[in-house]
């Protein structure tokens, strides 16, 4: 009975368990796969890493200090080279646009006149202020300003030799550098000024702005304050002069022709409208020769401070060091760009 007993508990014992069963050898891989850290790709060497452009300009950060003390340097060379200038200014009214009685009334002789091809002054399209801008480019003008003050020698600059009443050129070390690199690229030398730079030179520094949207500012700077009150006040009394002239001699022109258009006309209403125009171009001749200020009313005279005013101190600083700093920059990185193109070729090798 014993040993019929125990024989079920051996052979239960000796049988597997259902439950455990061993996994085929694909199915363990695919388990170790899963497990196991994938590797990292590999490094392009074609890419260059940013953070090591940085650390390149990191390396080499005294060449931004030495960048910074150069453009210092021009900074203090062009301020040195800088003079306060005193500005003269004037505000004028301009007439022609609406505000002035001369531009008012006159629709009714304007269309007479357009029947007959006669023009009024009053229905010019640009103010004398606007003509007075393109004057100041002409010859003439530049001729009348200097006929007035003789400024010429006082604004041209350059040195006159009054015994041989010649001009001396320029004997800097920058002119002589200058007049080299010229030379080499075909550029005309220098010559000494003549009239037609004078009014290069009236034109590019007289400066006719805009005022309060209805006025018009002119300005005009020099490190002398008398020769910049001087400068303006005869440009304008030229450029008046110039205008007036103009047009005294087109309303004279007009007056020609509408008087031999009235002995051609026998209309009695024709030759009305003819008298009519002669009359008004009769008082406004009278009108331009009596005008005082003919570019326009004087809104604030003429006047200049007691102080000058200097350059921009700190503008220029920041300017010359910022574009310094910033060409240095961009050496460095192009060098190390270089470094290491370099550094990945000698590793490829």
């Amino acid at each position: 009975m014993n040993e019929a007993a125990s024989k079920p508990k051996e052979t239960e014992l000796s049988q597997p368990d259902g439950d455990i069963q061993e996994s085929p050898p694909e199915v363990a891989q695919s388990r170790l796969e899963t497990v196991a850290p994938k590797p990292m790709p590999a490094r392009n060497d074609d890419v260059i890493d940013l953070w090591d452009l940085v650390m390149f300009a990191i390396r080499w950060w005294w060449v931004f200090i030495v960048a910074a003390i150069i453009g210092l340097a021009i900074a203090y060379q062009e301020i040195r080279g800088t003079v306060p200038m005193y500005t003269a200014t004037l505000v004028i009214a301009p007439k022609g646009e609406g505000n002035d009685r001369e531009g008012q009334g006159n629709s009714q002789v304007q269309q007479i006149a357009a029947q007959f091809g006669v023009g009024t002054l009053g229905a010019a399209e640009f103010t004398n202020v606007d003509r007075f801008r393109i004057q100041l480019k002409s010859r003439k003008l530049a001729e009348e300003v200097d006929r007035n003050s003789n400024l010429f020698l006082q604004l041209m600059g350059g040195r006159w030799d009054s015994e041989t009443k010649q001009w001396e050129p320029p004997s800097s070390l920058r002119f002589k550098i200058a007049s080299y690199v010229k030379s080499h690229l075909g550029i005309p030398a220098w010559h000494a000024p003549d009239m037609a730079d004078f009014a290069e030179h009236l034109s590019s520094n007289i400066a006719i702005n805009k005022y309060k949207e209805v006025y018009y500012k002119m300005e005009f700077s020099h490190p002398n304050r008398d020769i910049a009150i001087s400068t303006l006040s005869t440009a304008i009394s030229a450029g008046e002069k110039i205008l007036r002239d103009a047009d005294e001699r087109y309303a004279r022109r007009n007056i020609e022709y509408l008087l031999g258009r009235l002995a051609q006309t026998p209309v009695l209403d024709a030759r009305s409208a003819i008298t009519n125009l002669i009359g008004q171009e009769e008082q406004r001749l009278m009108m331009l020769k009596g005008m005082e200020n003919y570019l326009g009313r004087v809104v604030n005279q003429l006047e200049a401070r007691d102080r000058p005013t200097y350059p921009p101190l700190m503008s220029i600083t920041i300017k010359w060091v910022v574009i310094v700093c910033g060409f240095a920059f961009f050496v460095v990185i192009l060098g190390s760009l270089f470094h290491l193109e370099s550094r990945r070729r000698s590793k490829n090798s």
